[in-house]
């Protein structure tokens, strides 16, 4: 009976092995998330806009050339950035006959997509007037941006029609963590001082503007184990067999 228990264990770890569904293991739904391409149209709609003065949004093309999409406080305007038919977005799309942005090929399905924000010119919070139009940040990893700290925020909201999901996206648009205690630099992402030209510090609530895209989907590596839990789930099937052989051979 104790063999038959401990092979039976094996058996079903074994099994366990083929069976653990792709969402097990690490998406980048979430924040630094990033999205890849369906390989259809592409675009956007602007949901809302929480922060205090204006920002635009902005898409980088395959040669990393940067394509303006809209101020964030043109809420509820819809944008078709890339169309399967290099002219204008489908009834698939939140931008209907709309023309894209960037003309000609859609990327390639799987193919990240890098949506930005940049803050222009003056804006003035309160009484304050500050100067930005020095950085944009990204979506994706932090490392991608200048404070190496995530600046989206990433979740699914809802199938789109004509297949694959629809992505909501929140922004946080300014750069650094907010000090603690108060009156201290801004943070990076690794909690040392980080400068950015005395403006404000993020408060890292990813609502700064937030944005609905179809025809991106989040990026989901693999739906294999990590070689680390196979490693593991490798040593513990040979750790039970052994058991299992010793108890056979000490009868």
């Amino acid at each position: 009976m104790r063999r038959r228990g401990v092979l039976g264990i094996v058996m079903f770890l074994a099994l366990g092995l083929f069976l653990v569904p792709g969402a097990a293991f690490a998406t980048t739904n979430g924040q630094g998330g990033i999205l890849t391409s369906q390989g259809a149209d592409i675009s956007v709609q602007i949901l809302a806009n929480n922060a205090g003065f204006t920002e635009n949004l902005f898409v980088l093309d395959a040669a990393n050339v940067a394509h303006n999409i809209s101020a964030a406080s043109n809420t509820g305007a819809t944008f078709c950035i890339y169309a399967a038919n290099g002219v204008s977005c489908g009834a698939n799309s939140l931008a209907n006959g709309k023309n894209a942005i960037i003309a000609g090929n859609v990327p390639a399905s799987g193919t990240e997509v890098v949506f930005g924000v940049q803050i222009p010119g003056n804006q003035t919070v309160g009484t304050t007037t500050y100067t930005y139009n020095t950085y944009n940040v990204f979506t994706g990893p932090a490392a991608r941006n200048a404070d190496d700290l995530t600046h989206n925020n990433n979740s699914v909201d809802g199938p789109q029609p004509g297949g694959g999901n629809l992505e909501n996206v929140g922004f946080e648009d300014l750069e650094g963590q907010a000090p603690t205690p108060f009156g201290t630099p801004c943070t990076d992402g690794h909690g040392n001082p980080f400068s950015n030209g005395n403006l404000p510090c993020s408060d890292r609530d990813f609502n700064d503007t937030v944005y609905l895209f179809s025809g991106v989907n989040p990026f989901i590596p693999s739906t294999t184990s990590e070689p680390s839990s196979l490693l593991l789930l490798g040593s513990g099937l040979a750790g039970l067999s052994g058991i299992a052989w010793r108890r056979r051979g000490s009868k």
